[in-house]
């Protein structure tokens, strides 16, 4: 799906809404500021992990073998599209068209991979969708390398909490909106929200 076809379904759907007498309001915020936020939402997060890890293993070695880099490497890679996917899954079990209302792809000229949805879901649905990463790669990855005792594990989960920064300031404007529509922005990071405005 192009971007020209996200901006067409999504212009389709905001004009559906307005007749049915609903106002929409832009929530968005540069790429470059997503990644401010990244640390400073989830920074103390990934800190708390590390600290815990230290805690129960008591250890100051998170040294890695040239092996271990390149495994890290490979796994990060892997995860950004396993971001991405999660995000499609939690959005599209509130669909009415299921998968076929997702689009996964990569904005090339800020190289960075988005997930979008072009069908309107309730806030709590779509809360559910952008927070699905964090639960899953980074707190999940995170837990997981403890029990397992993996400073690999334990690196890879921390970078994903961080990378899920982004959601996370997402998360912070969506629970203002209260019972809105949500609709995924079709070329900006963050949505649009329809209700009654003032």
């Amino acid at each position: 799906m192009t971007e020209e076809v996200r901006i067409k379904k999504f212009k389709e759907v905001e004009s559906d809404l307005i007749n049915q007498g609903y106002k929409g309001k832009e929530h968005t915020i540069s790429i470059l500021k997503a990644n401010i936020m990244a640390f400073i939402l989830a920074g103390p997060i990934a800190i708390f992990f590390l600290l815990a890890y230290d805690w129960v293993h008591e250890t100051h070695d998170f040294g890695f073998s040239n092996g271990q880099v390149v495994l890290l490497f490979v796994l990060l890679i892997i995860s950004m599209g396993v971001h991405e996917v999660l995000h499609g899954l939690g959005w599209s079990k509130f669909c009415q068209n299921k998968w076929k209302s997702i689009h996964i792809g990569v904005i090339w000229k800020a190289l960075t991979p988005f997930c979008c949805c072009v069908e309107p879901l309730n806030t709590r649905a779509y809360v559910v969708g952008s927070i699905l990463p964090l639960i899953v790669l980074g707190f999940g990855g995170s837990i997981l390398a403890i029990l397992m005792e993996s400073p690999l594990l334990l690196a890879l989960g921390i970078i994903n909490i961080i990378s899920a920064g982004g959601d996370v300031t997402i998360l912070m404007m969506l629970l203002k909106q209260g019972h809105k529509k949500i609709m995924d922005h079709p070329t900006k990071c963050g949505f649009w929200a329809f209700g009654l405005y003032n």
